[in-house]
């Protein structure tokens, strides 16, 4: 499982995105006044795997992982919709806060060759 995610293309190339981790922490839900309602999950954590491609005077490929931490917050109004008889909602706001960031890289080749350095 997972969600594919689109490739990024330039001097470096980033394909084959797939969102392999989500992890949310409980979610606080609470009222706004005059505003309707907020929603706030704190702890988001998330992680994004791939593959890159270096496109300079030597191509360089390797696998990357992506991971962050993030608090999230949404508000939004709700409402009665009389003429198509349903509850809608409007959003008001959305607010993200990144804990951590971080990106690792890697490449067969470089590894192989820092291997003989190592204990």
């Amino acid at each position: 499982g997972g969600l594919n995610l689109p490739d990024i293309r330039g001097d470096v190339d980033i394909t084959g995105l797939r969102l392999s981790g989500l992890h949310l922490e409980k979610p606080v839900l609470s009222v706004v006044p005059n505003t309707g309602l907020n929603v706030k999950t704190p702890g988001v954590e998330l992680q994004v795997r791939g593959n890159w491609r270096y496109n300079g005077w030597i191509a360089v490929t390797g696998s990357l992982t992506l991971t962050s931490k993030l608090d999230l917050s949404v508000t939004a109004g709700a409402y009665a919709d009389m003429v198509n008889k349903r509850f809608a909602t409007v959003p008001k706001g959305c607010s993200v806060s990144y804990r951590s960031f971080s990106i690792d890289l890697n490449n067969a080749f470089y590894s192989w060759i820092v291997s003989f350095f190592e204990d």
